[in-house]
This record gives C-alpha cells, sequence and structure tokens, in this order.
C-alpha cells in the first residue's frame, strides 16, 4: 500500500514512524499550512497540498487534530471522502484511561448518574493500568480522566510515574480535591499538563483554594511545574459568570485558560436513574446544548474580549465550539478511551460501554481490539453517509 500523508506535527510523526515498521509506502507528506512547507519529518519534505496530484498514491492519511481543516483542503485540491484512508496501521497516538468512577461532586451536565450500581465508586488497580499502557509502547500522550475524580484513586501518581518512564506525555483532569496532597506527594514530577475544571459544582470553593492552596503549591514546585489550563464549560445558563471568571484568571495566572460550550454527554435510551421522574438524560440535555447554542455569538464575542486582555499577562485562551464532528474527528484513528474496568469506547464523549463497547481490555489483548473488525467497522462509519446514532449528533 502506498499511501500520502496530511500533517506535519506529532501526530504525522507518529504515522509515519509506523509506516516504517509496518512496511507502507509514504508517496508525499503534505500540509496545507505554507509556515510548515520545506521542513522535514521522518525524512520526507513536507509540501503544499497541491503535490498530491504529482505522486501516485492508494489512500490519503490524515494526521493531524484539525480533521475539519485537512478534510476542507483535501476536497478543495479535488479529492473526495473515497480516497481518505479508513483505517489504522498505527498503534494509538493518544490514549485517554479513566482511572476511577468516584467523585466528589454531582454536576449537572455530567452523566456519571447513569452508571449501572455495579460500575459505580471503582477505581482502576495499577496492575491493570499498567498491562494497558504496555501493550501499545508507541502511544505519545496520555489523558487519566473519566466519569470519575482522578486524585481519589490511590495509585494515580504511580501511574502517571509509569507512564513518564516510558517517555509519554501525561495530563489529568481535575476538580482539585485532592490536588495539593498530591502535589506535595510528588505529582508534579511526573506531569506535563495539569488541567483543572473550574465549573463544577463546587468551582466557589475550588477557586477559593486554589488561590490560598494550591498556587502556593505549584509555585514551590518552580523546577518541574506542568502547564497549567483551567477548563470552563459554558452554557446559556452561566455566560453571565464569563466576567468573574476572567477576574479569577488573572489572579490565578495558569498557562492558559480553555472556554469550552457544553456539549451532551448523554447517549440516546440513557435513564437517568436518581430523577423524581425518569426523564432520558439525552433528551434534556440536547434542549440544554440548543439553548447554549443560542446564545454562542455572546460567548465567543466575551471570549474574545477577555483573550485580547489576558494575552497582555501572557495567558492564553482557546474556545471550543458546537460544529458537528462526524466525518471530522480524529478520535477513531488516532484515540482510545478505556474505562476503569477495561472498556473501550469510541471517545471520552460517547464513552458509555452501555451502549456502545469495542471490547474489554482486560479480559481481551488491546491490540487486537484496536486494529480488530469491530473498530475497523466504527471507523468505515465515519464516512457513511448513513445516520450514526451513536456519532451522528455529536456534540449535542
Amino acid at each position: 500500500m502506498k499511501v500520502a500523508v496530511y500533517g506535519s506535527l506529532g501526530m504525522a510523526q507518529h504515522t509515519l514512524e509506523a509506516a516504517v515498521v509496518r512496511g507502507v509506502e509514504v508517496a508525499a507528506v503534505v500540509d496545507a499550512d505554507p509556515t510548515r512547507h520545506g521542513q522535514t519529518i521522518c525524512g520526507h519534505m513536507v509540501e503544499p497540498v497541491s503535490r498530491l496530484r504529482e505522486v501516485g498514491f492508494d489512500r490519503i492519511v490524515i494526521a493531524t487534530f484539525d480533521w475539519q481543516a485537512a478534510r476542507d483542503a483535501i476536497m478543495d485540491a479535488g479529492y473526495t471522502q473515497d480516497d481518505l484512508y479508513d483505517d489504522v496501521f498505527w498503534e494509538p497516538f493518544f490514549i485517554q484511561i479513566e482511572p476511577t468512577t468516584m467523585c466528589t461532586y454531582t454536576c449537572p451536565s455530567c452523566s456519571r448518574d447513569t452508571l449501572p450500581a455495579g460500575r459505580r465508586n471503582r477505581n482502576m488497580p495499577f496492575d491493570d493500568f499498567q498491562r494497558l499502557i504496555a501493550r501499545f509502547p508507541t502511544v505519545k500522550r496520555l489523558q487519566l480522566q473519566g466519569l470519575g475524580e482522578p486524585t481519589l484513586n490511590p495509585a494515580l501518581i504511580e501511574m502517571l510515574r509509569f507512564s513518564k518512564d516510558r517517555g509519554i506525555n501525561t495530563s489529568i483532569t481535575t476538580n482539585a480535591f485532592a490536588l495539593r496532597r498530591d502535589i506535595e506527594r510528588g505529582l508534579l514530577q511526573h506531569l506535563d499538563k495539569l488541567i483543572i475544571s473550574i465549573d463544577t459544582q463546587g468551582q466557589r470553593d475550588i477557586r477559593r483554594r486554589y488561590l490560598t492552596e494550591i498556587l502556593p503549591a505549584l509555585n514551590a514546585q518552580t523546577p518541574r511545574r506542568p502547564r497549567v489550563v483551567f477548563n470552563f464549560v459554558v452554557g446559556y445558563d452561566n455566560v453571565d459568570e464569563l466576567a468573574s471568571i476572567y477576574e479569577f484568571v488573572t489572579k490565578a495566572s495558569p498557562d492558559q485558560l480553555h472556554v469550552q460550550l457544553v456539549e451532551n454527554w448523554y447517549v440516546a435510551k440513557q435513564v437517568r436513574p436518581a430523577a423524581e421522574k425518569k426523564q432520558d438524560g439525552f433528551d434534556s440535555m440536547s434542549t440544554f446544548v440548543a439553548k447554549s447554542r443560542g446564545v454562542e455569538a455572546e460567548i465567543i464575542a466575551q471570549v474574545r474580549a477577555y483573550s485580547a486582555k489576558l494575552a497582555k499577562v501572557g495567558i492564553a485562551v482557546t474556545y471550543g465550539g458546537s460544529q458537528r464532528r462526524r466525518g471530522a474527528c480524529w478520535w477513531p484513528f488516532f484515540g482510545c478511551f478505556v474505562s476503569c474496568d477495561g472498556l473501550v469506547t469510541p471517545c471520552c464523549i460517547r464513552m458509555h460501554p452501555e451502549v456502545f463497547s469495542m471490547g474489554n481490555a482486560l479480559e481481551e489483548d488491546l491490540g487486537d481490539i484496536w486494529y480488530g473488525s469491530v473498530y475497523a467497522e466504527f471507523r468505515r462509519s465515519m464516512f457513511s453517509t448513513h445516520a450514526s446514532a451513536l456519532c451522528g449528533t455529536c456534540p449535542q
């Protein structure tokens, strides 16, 4: 097989390294970004997308996080979805593992309350985690996050240490419940990115503790401080809080503030067992997301204004919007989500194995699942014209 590769950063390098191992011939490496042209990656010069017309290949591999921009550039060059490679010959570039389903908060947009009783309040043992990570020696990034608070797993630091020793870029998303304790235990030595949710049920307490407890602990660890990112999920009900978030971020001085428009973490047919009336969580969240999309223009305007102000003090601001992702999603090809009990699901949003699972990585070989027929069929469905009950409405 001969492929052309679109992309010129880490994901493309990951793909090109796998091509050497698997004996896949690479005809060209292209990118629409002119600043990348002429640079070399894995022995290949990065060229404009127009170069595709001058070389022969079987399929085009999109190897970038920005799938939508890549697809647009490829289609503009005269190619179709049929020209895109719809499988994998590489290991996951990114793996997200859920260390626990225990949590200290009950946030309204979280689908944790849909978990069956047998899957609630569970921790992934370190031995299971170790087996999962060891299966993919070339994985580049690890995110410890799921339907629970990572710092509640006693093995968290051991998991991060094991991963860093293997050269993996590590990150966690936390509500900061036990963050000061774990920092004092050496968490930061094994962490590349620390993402703190500042929109949770206990957000005001989190912000207070960050300034009085966590920030001093971070500053005391100056030789090994990870990139600190604040994550704020915004919807129509809390858009007015962006002003107070700006004030807090100015005082807290993280490296980055990411504002994310609310998404639907539920899957159709799921029911909230704790509700007075067994209302379909998917439908109610869809309504909530739709209302939030109605004020997205206002949200974007505020984010842009605060971004300009925060840039002056060295704080980056990013925004995640509500664009549809089916057919332009990198997860099926470069990412893998594993729940705390080993179940492999498509991504961190559609991550309810009761609805859809590729298999159990603690009962089967994770590599067999990744390269298996169920995953392959799922990847092909990303390019299908037929409606997808699982991903067709993502992220709403």
